[in-house]
């Protein structure tokens, strides 16, 4: 029977003797690759787009509060790109100035934080 999601959230979490709560962190690694991709928008419409992975949104990074997130970004596009995470207010790795030319590679490392749903874009 699958666990509850009170369940789950415990799986998650350890209590210190003090009684504080705090997030075991895991590592959660991604790819994700930048490319023009044609995609259909409409029946019978088809254009040239930005895809991350060849896809629309892009793919679902998932992590808990507190994991480390691992980004391996792989531009295949024509332009250069970043990713963009919301959410994520390291300025190291926040994607803005990251240019990532053409067949390159850049690798964002970041904790989770703060909890939430956050979506991420080229900048």
């Amino acid at each position: 029977m699958p666990l509850s999601f009170a369940e789950r959230t415990a799986a998650n979490i350890d209590a210190s003797p003090d009684g504080k709560v705090s997030y075991t962190s895991k590592t959660r690694e991604y790819t994700i690759v930048a490319e023009n991709t044609t995609v259909e928008i409409a029946p019978g419409t088809r254009v040239e787009a930005w895809t991350f992975n060849g896809s629309i949104p892009g793919p679902t990074l998932r992590a808990t509060e507190g994991d480390r997130v691992i980004v391996h970004f792989t531009n295949k596009g024509h332009l250069p790109h970043t990713i963009h995470f919301h959410g994520d207010h390291n300025e190291v790795n926040d994607g803005v100035f990251q240019e990532v030319l053409p067949g390159q590679t850049y690798t964002y490392d970041f904790i989770a934080e703060p909890a939430g749903v956050f979506m991420y874009h080229c900048h």
